[in-house]
């Protein structure tokens, strides 16, 4: 049987000597074939099929889970070693953590024993509360569509609320990695984005459901906001494993999260390079992945809806499992020639074989109202038709029922 081939990645040149020497004590079943000081050193060794383990010190400068889950993808599994009494933490996903005191011989044999076991990636799941119950979930929808403007950020804020006016506890996420609009449309400063924070804590471990809701902004009946980047040579702050931790707590704070999706879905990283790149669609895989419902938004022109049938395409190649469905937005007259539903329904049925959730009527005056005072579509066109379907739409996504048909349940009779 060849040796087992394992990569340092340890800062503390003490520690590494004392690991790196207890590994070398027996070289016919573990081999250390490289002493990495960078992170890009060991997504290299990974990459190439040389290493099987990674040995990683606490500290090593450019850890995240991010990082971890590609060398999981390469075939190496992580292991940090230390001390035992210090907390590693849950987020990073690390399957293994070895005590660095352990004797040789034994530190060779547990590492022999990872690889033949064959260690699973870290759970994907939030771990249960201190009592062990299981924490409460809340559903993720995910809002996307193709290039071209269809109003993805409109059918998104209206969505989220609706539902926070009917009852339901919402978050809404800007994951925009292209450059988000929600915080200009509700009239935000957007200098410090809230998603770019959320994300640094997941990757530093500290990110829970306390530091996610004091990162949220918040008025009145509106859902809590996590303001997405403005700038878009901000996106690699928005790396996937750390989106994909702030959906997990953010299905904690909130009953509905509803996630505003950047357009790209391209995976041409490996094209354009011969190592490991940043993946900027990657955020936005994230969202379509881990949400429970994904919204394909499509304008309702010839070209858009043959951009939203093509969407709807490259979405079932990405992840075949998921069942979008599909809105149709900025219905206007003139458009099409007869029933404008029924042609779009046909259409969606026959080259992309999903029905039409919903057709969003256009409603340019009460839409550009609420872009200029920085207010929700239903404080400023409360009768809007345009509302009137995006109620429809966050009913049927949540359940709950529409504020207006409470409230004239509850006013006292005269008399």
């Amino acid at each position: 049987m060849a040796a087992i081939g394992v990569v340092t990645a340890i800062a503390n040149p003490a520690l590494e000597a004392v690991v790196v020497s207890a590994l070398s004590s027996e070289p016919e079943r573990v081999t250390v074939v490289r002493r990495c000081v960078e992170m890009a050193d060991v997504l290299a060794v990974a990459a190439s099929g040389a290493a099987r383990v990674v040995v990683i010190g606490e500290g090593f400068a450019g850890l995240d889970a991010d990082l971890v889950g590609t060398l999981l993808g390469y075939g190496a599994t992580p292991v940090a070693i230390g001390d035992p009494a210090s907390a590693w933490p849950a987020s990073l996903r690390i399957p293994v953590v070895l005590d660095a005191a352990t004797p040789g011989p034994e530190l060779v044999d547990q590492v022999a024993a990872l690889i033949s076991a064959g260690v699973p990636p870290a759970l994907r799941t939030p771990p249960p509360d201190r009592a062990g119950r299981p924490r409460p979930r809340g559903r993720v929808v995910g809002v996307w569509g193709a290039a071209g403007a269809p109003g993805r950020s409109t059918v998104a804020l209206g969505i989220a609320d609706e539902a926070a006016r009917s009852g339901t506890p919402t978050l809404l996420i800007d994951a925009d990695v292209y450059g988000g609009a929600l915080a200009t449309m509700l009239g935000l400063l957007d200098e410090s984005p809230g998603v770019a924070a959320a994300c640094r804590a997941a990757g530093a471990g500290t990110l829970d459901v306390a530091a996610l809701a004091r990162t949220c902004l918040q008025g009145g009946p509106a859902p809590r906001v996590l303001t997405g980047i403005s700038r878009s040579d901000r996106w690699p702050q928005l790396r996937p494993a750390a989106v994909q931790d702030v959906l997990a707590q953010a299905r904690e704070l909130a009953a509905l999260t509803v996630v505003d999706c950047g357009f790209s879905i391209e995976q041409d990283e490996e094209l354009a390079y011969d190592t490991f790149a940043p993946r900027r669609n990657g955020a936005t895989i994230a969202v379509l992945e881990h949400a429970d419902d994904v919204l394909v938004v499509t304008g309702c022109d010839p070209v858009g809806v043959a951009r939203g049938i093509r969407a709807v395409q490259e979405l079932r190649e990405l992840l075949p499992a998921c069942t979008p469905r599909v809105v149709v937005n900025k219905l206007r007259a003139g458009v099409f020639n007869g029933e404008p539903t029924a042609q779009l329904e046909q259409a969606f049925q026959r080259f992309a074989g999903v029905p039409v959730a919903a057709v969003l009527p256009w409603d340019g005056k009460g839409c550009d109202t609420a872009l200029l005072r920085g207010r929700m579509l239903a404080e400023v066109a409360p009768s809007s038709p345009l509302r009137k379907q995006l109620t429809g739409l966050a009913h049927a996504l949540t359940g709950s029922r529409p504020a207006r048909a409470r409230k004239r349940e509850r006013r006292p009779r005269r008399g």
